[in-house]
């Protein structure tokens, strides 16, 4: 004789235990679906900040200005004594010989962006040897930025670039490998961000005597002086180059929490059809 045990079940408890149970499902994916926006959306407000430069102009002292044009004369300086894997050698040789920029030149970038580590990462997102964001190497044709070969050739014909817009100058071109060529057009020269000062100037000291430098001033005729300041912010790159980097920098964020957009639509699907049973 079996006995059916369906009268005897409290099914307003059963209701119950199954929306607290669907409940606790909710939260957990809400709670993770949140702290999943949180990191993408902080990885992304990170990268806008780099791109943002502060500069405070006090127009008390900003009449007169200093403007240093250097010129590159190959030799062997400082350079001698980098240390880096031996087989970049030919990478190097490869670049100064493929874009016709001068070997030192292209060492003296890569110790002062990497030291020559192949893996570095920036905060912002600039990967490998040059440090190149992902946006520029794909405008350079570097597939992958980790592989030091491309790398190397990739920063090359980026500097090589950028010497030729500007006729050769290496500390233009440095100043705009740096901080983009908009602000070294903005500036007229190399733009006064301490971060894109002190880069030019590492790098010309690991060049040494291989840098003629000449010193001129020059008089921007700005209005009566006055004791307000102002701050400015810029962007160094356009607006689709820092589209495409965001998104770089958004889909890598989430690629290193596992996370895909099959996924995402799994919990936005969830979190849906608990609000459809239990909050209409």
């Amino acid at each position: 004789m079996s006995i059916s045990i369906v009268p005897y079940l409290d099914y307003d408890l059963v209701k119950q235990q199954l929306k607290t149970a669907r409940t606790n499902e909710y939260n957990k994916t809400l709670n993770e679906f949140n702290s999943i926006l949180a990191a993408a959306s902080n990885a992304v407000n990170n990268y806008k900040k780099t791109l943002e430069t502060t500069n405070t102009v006090d127009n008390s002292t900003a009449k007169n200005t200093s403007t240093t044009t250097v010129t590159y004369s190959s030799g062997n300086s400082k350079v001698g004594s980098f240390k880096y894997p031996s087989e970049y050698e030919k990478y190097f040789e490869e670049a100064s010989k493929t874009y016709n920029v001068d070997i030192n030149l292209l060492k003296c970038i890569a110790k002062a962006e990497s030291d020559f580590n192949p893996k570095c990462v920036s905060s912002a997102g600039a990967v490998g040897i040059m440090q190149l964001m992902p946006a520029t190497a794909k405008s350079l044709g570097v597939s992958n930025s980790y592989d030091p070969r491309e790398n190397i050739m990739g920063g090359a014909k980026y500097i090589a670039d950028k010497l030729s817009m500007y006729n050769g100058d290496v500390s233009l071109a440095l100043a705009a490998y740096n901080a983009g060529s908009g602000n070294v057009k903005k500036y007229g020269g190399i733009p006064p961000f301490k971060e894109t000062q002190n880069y030019v100037k590492k790098i010309l000291n690991y060049l040494g005597d291989d840098m003629k430098t000449t010193t001129t001033i020059s008089d921007n005729k700005q209005s009566e002086p006055t004791s307000t300041s102002a701050k400015t912010f810029t962007y160094t790159k356009s607006e689709d180059e820092i589209n495409a980097e965001l998104n770089d920098v958004l889909n890598s964020t989430l690629a290193k929490m596992n996370v895909t957009k099959a996924t995402l639509d799994e919990m936005i699907e969830s979190l849906r059809a608990y609000k459809k049973d239990y909050e209409a």
